[in-house]
């Protein structure tokens, strides 16, 4: 009877430190945690706009290179995506970027992938604005 005692004992105790670093993971996988969380939301905001239209920039005739090169801009384009963006604030839409329009077009099963793309690339960006802090625990 000792050793089945001996063995129980030890079995909780690894299933605490089991349940420790399940806590642990589990919080890890949630968003980044930093000083500069606002910094970090707008980064991944933007990347996921640009990431997304680039991936799509097939049938979306190259928008977000129209957008950041003044000189690809026709006219007729640069018109439309005034009138789109000045009444979007109409319909309940403030402060939206013109590049935060690629986020309207469907990406299938891309959506997930841009999404890490875009959460690794502003967690990197906000390092340089600040710490991030995660602890491991122990």
């Amino acid at each position: 009877m000792y050793i089945r005692e001996i063995v129980i004992a030890h079995l909780n105790q690894c299933a605490e430190e089991t349940s420790a670093l399940i806590r642990f993971l589990l919080q890890v996988e949630k968003e980044p945690s930093t000083k500069n969380v606002h910094y970090f939301k707008d980064y991944r905001k933007n990347f996921f706009a640009v990431y997304k239209g680039i991936f799509n920039s097939g049938s979306n005739d190259d928008f977000v290179e129209r957008v950041q090169s003044s000189s690809d801009q026709s006219p007729e384009f640069t018109k439309a995506l005034g009138i789109i963006l000045a009444n979007l604030p109409k319909i309940g839409f403030h402060d939206v970027k013109a590049l935060e329009l690629t986020m309207l077009q469907a990406s299938e099963d891309a959506d997930d992938a841009i999404k890490i793309m875009a959460d690794v690339r502003a967690y990197f960006q906000g390092t340089c604005s600040g710490p991030f802090l995660l602890k491991y625990p122990g």
